[in-house]
């Protein structure tokens, strides 16, 4: 099965401590349950120094309040690299990451992800998990193609 959030919480697995996460992965074991990834929300925003496309026009304060790309940013990087709450079953893991909220040309984002994600990556691969990218329209990397969708 794919996780993402405990039962009645808010958080996400990849944001609670290792023995948060034991309780439930014991419990997914004692039920017979395996846990294919971890789906996370890391990187599925705006990245600093980036402008992502909005549908709506918006208001300078309303974008003040929800832009928090620095603070967010380097979170989803320390998180990855604590590595354990990708692995809810403590062993291999794999945590889906997203690649920033997509700007007008996502082409000029693919070197600044691949540096992003490679680092992350490496982090990941000391802790024994893997990163999958979740392609969706909204994010800089869409599709496994080389061009954007029209």
């Amino acid at each position: 099965m794919e996780i993402r959030n405990p039962p009645g919480s808010r958080k996400e697995y990849f944001s609670l401590s290792e023995p948060e996460i034991k309780v439930d992965a014991v419990r997914f074991r004692n039920e017979g349950l395996k846990v294919s990834f971890v789906n996370t929300s890391l990187l599925k925003f705006g990245w600093p120094g980036s402008e992502p496309v909005r549908r709506k026009p918006e208001e300078p304060a309303a974008r003040e309040k929800r832009w928090r790309p620095k603070r967010r940013f380097g979170t989803a990087a320390w998180r990855t690299s604590k590595g354990a709450p990708l692995r809810p079953d403590h062993g291999r893991g794999q945590g889906a990451v997203f690649t920033g909220s997509r700007v007008e040309d996502p082409a000029t984002m693919l070197p600044r992800i691949v540096d992003v994600l490679g680092e992350m990556a490496l982090a990941a691969e000391r802790q024994k998990t893997y990163l999958l990218i979740e392609n969706e329209a909204s994010q800089n990397v869409a599709t496994s193609g080389s061009s954007p969708p029209s």
